[in-house]
């Protein structure tokens, strides 16, 4: 059985109740496949985007605004939740969110009309908002700060898990039965998921000694130097570019590699989950390497925060060179590294989060980071419609936008690369001495 106790001399004191390794890894299973559902939830509008286009006469410009009006309230709630959290069990919370996904799904499913479909996209967003902050800070009250890498790791390859298994199921039953099918499906996995979780989902015993007293000390945890830290800061500008390219795959990826690919529906949908594949494995991979570096004497600045900007910028750099290639194979590499490689710097964030945010603190550091990077998926989908119909040709109009987001990308990279320094941070957020 692995050692989950705390010995980082220089941590505050913790709380602890000698964790289970086994109950630790359920509870990571089960968030992992919460991760996955969350994805799958996101990406159903994009795979049903041609079949909702011509049922309901949308133009690029109008279903980009349904697709980023997931992201109206997704935001403002992480920011409300993510706070909540520190006070409220993780456990309830998730399975409370859980329910919410599945209810937001059977109205579109009965009616589907266009001001359901909003409707329907605006409440799941303000459902699946908070859904990443709360379940990593779940999984990081079972695991210390130097076994932390994996299992955060593991349960966000979850979420790029979820569009490799959703891509192909979703767009049979999208093919086969109707593109509204699809979120029948989704609303029986959310039910299925909170029921499990009932059973298994657990609060972690590694939390800090805090009570009302603590929280009036004079040395109580204060905010203002977590989210002033450059760590933080960092992060935050690098993680708004991966997730403006997250939302961009997901909402006009699939439509791309049947406009401008020349691939039919179905093989663009298969298409389609290959940068998730991609991302999966460097999700896994990147952290498992990172904890390696770090168990072997290197910092976490050396470890963490420059492979994310790196990962960022290579990016970046291969996003600007798709369109430089013609349609084939080489083209397809180059977006599925493109859209793949910078999710797998995902985890590392909230490993720095983890580390400069006291555990009082991080839940809601943890979803204000969150809210305010993912206004990039508010955007992407709605600036990148406009781009289209602006364009002369589909290809050129994604051209434009695939330059955009390979500038948001690599200049998110390089601010990551300059600022973030989490141990120094650490030092001034109390964490180290």
């Amino acid at each position: 059985m692995p050692d989950l106790g705390i010995t980082h001399r220089s941590a505050p004191a913790l709380r602890t109740n000698a964790p289970s390794a086994a109950r630790a890894w359920a509870v990571v299973a089960m968030i992992t496949l919460l991760m996955a559902i969350n994805f799958a939830e996101k990406s159903v509008l994009g795979l049903a985007a041609d079949p909702i286009m011509k049922e309901l006469h949308l133009d690029a410009s109008e279903f980009g605004l349904l697709a980023s009006s997931f992201y109206l309230l997704f935001s403002l709630s992480a920011v409300l939740v993510g706070f909540l959290a520190n006070r409220v069990r993780a456990k309830w919370i998730l399975g409370i969110l859980a329910v919410a996904w599945s209810l937001t799904a059977l109205p579109v499913f009965l009616a589907g009309s266009l001001a359901m479909l909003f409707a329907s996209r605006i409440t799941l967003g303000a459902a699946e908002g908070p859904t990443a902050p709360v379940a990593v800070h779940a999984v990081h009250k079972w695991f210390p700060d130097r076994r932390r890498a994996m299992p955060t790791a593991v349960t966000q390859a979850g979420a790029v898990l979820g569009t490799v298994i959703a891509v192909p199921v979703l767009s049979w039953f999208i093919l086969h039965h109707g593109w509204r099918s699809a979120w029948l499906v989704l609303a029986a996995s959310c039910l299925v998921w909170a029921a499990g979780w009932l059973v298994v989902g657990q609060e972690g015993p590694l939390t800090d000694e805090a009570g009302p007293a603590a929280d009036a000390a004079p040395d109580a945890p204060r905010y203002r130097p977590v989210l002033l830290s450059g760590s933080w800061l960092g992060m935050l500008v690098c993680a708004f570019g991966v997730y403006w390219a997250v939302a961009a795959n997901l909402a006009w990826v699939p439509t791309y590699l049947t406009k401008a690919g020349g691939y039919a529906p179905a093989t663009a949908g298969r298409l389609a989950a290959l940068p998730s594949a991609l991302g999966t494995l460097a999700m896994l991979v990147l952290p498992w390497l990172s904890g390696r570096w770090m168990r072997r004497g290197a910092t976490s600045r050396c470890a963490r925060g420059i492979p994310a900007g790196l990962l960022a910028i290579v990016s970046g750099c291969c996003l600007l060179a798709v369109s430089a290639v013609p349609a084939g194979p080489l083209r397809l590499v180059l977006l599925c590294l493109a859209f793949g490689l910078p999710v797998a710097g995902v985890p590392l964030m909230y490993l720095v989060n983890a580390e400069i945010s006291p555990v009082r603190l991080r839940g809601a550091t943890s979803g204000l980071c969150v809210g305010i990077v993912t206004l990039g998926g508010m955007f992407a989908p709605v600036v990148l419609g406009r781009q289209l119909d602006a364009a002369a040709t589909p290809v050129a109009g994604y051209q434009a936008g695939f330059a955009l987001t390979a500038a948001l990308l690599v200049v998110g990279g390089i601010v990551a690369v300059i600022a973030v320094n989490p141990e120094r941070d650490a030092r001034r957020t109390g964490m180290r001495t």
